[in-house]
């Protein structure tokens, strides 16, 4: 699964959401993990995968640590991972 395009990052997270939807979250969570800067688009990626196979206590677990303004990201546009986790985890009612 190793190649140069790797390194950039909207690969990595193109590739991060297709292993999610090929229900492949180990390799998904294997390449968010490796990834040296991690930005909105990839841990949206991460979430919605976990959200999409099931795993919405882990989706809310990576959103509580994912980075917000006043916690680690001075920047952080738009609510996109905690729209993903409130529009995706209706079902836990």
């Amino acid at each position: 699964m190793k190649s140069n395009f790797e390194r950039y990052p909207v690969v990595r997270t193109a590739m991060i959401s297709r292993c999610a939807r090929l229900g492949e979250m180990g390799n998904a969570l294997l390449l968010f993990d490796e990834m040296p800067e991690r930005d909105i688009p990839s841990w949206s990626a991460v979430i919605a995968g976990r959200i999409l196979n099931g795993l919405f206590s882990e989706a809310i677990s990576l959103f509580r640590v994912s980075p917000s303004p006043g916690r680690g990201a001075e920047l952080w546009p738009g609510r996109v991972p905690e729209l993903c986790v409130r529009s995706d985890c209706r079902a836990l009612r």
